[in-house]
């Protein structure tokens, strides 16, 4: 089933997702210094009051013209690292321009000393490293999140199978279908591997 928090899909397997997402970040080795970030790619539809204001440009034009330079209406984001201080609402530093999705690369560039900017846009774009206020790893969370696991009734998986498949879909048909071969023909040379080791030995 999908796991998208689009509606009309049943917005459980999303919560799904993520809290196993938490969860495996959560148990790893690095947990200390991971900076956990879940954004949405769009608003969702939902009404906006505040007008997108400008923005640097993105770099080149859209086919249409378009020049990405302005924003568009606002996402949801939540940030995730024992470095947050709890229940913190996290704003871009006064008369820098709002947070979006090119605050992520302008956060990996900080941290990782990247090199030049990318275009206009993240050059432009607040790391999100000012949301990183404790001096320590002291806001380590919940060590899991449990909750109650969702799973498709039958009626839900039929209704899915009969559903024409989305441009998006169809394009990752070929990709899906073509790993999956590769998987088998990897296992199947590792069978065969072990067999003649076996039968050598």
């Amino acid at each position: 089933m999908p796991n998208d928090a689009h509606p009309p899909h049943n917005v459980a397997y999303a919560e799904q997702l993520v809290a196993n997402l938490y969860n495996a970040v959560r148990a790893g080795p690095a947990w200390d210094r991971t900076l956990l970030v879940v954004v949405f790619d769009e608003h969702g539809g939902c009404y906006d009051h505040a007008v997108p204001p400008a923005a640097a440009p993105a770099g080149r034009p859209a086919r249409n013209g378009f020049t990405f330079d302005r924003f568009g209406p606002r996402v949801p984001a939540v940030i995730i690292s024992p470095y947050v201080q709890a229940g913190s609402i996290v704003r871009p530093p006064e008369g820098a321009p709002p947070f979006d999705h090119t605050s992520l690369i302008a956060t990996l560039s900080a941290v990782f000393d990247l090199g030049s900017p990318l275009s206009p846009r993240a050059a432009a774009a607040p790391s999100l490293i000012s949301a990183l206020q404790l001096e320590q790893p002291e806001n380590m969370g919940p060590p899991c999140i449990d909750l109650a696991v969702s799973r498709p009734t039958r009626e839900e998986m039929l209704a899915m199978h009969r559903r024409p498949r989305n441009s998006y879909q169809r394009r990752l048909r070929w990709p899906g279908s073509l790993l999956a071969a590769l998987g088998a023909r990897a296992a199947a040379h590792t069978h065969r591997t072990r067999r003649r080791l076996r039968k050598d030995h």
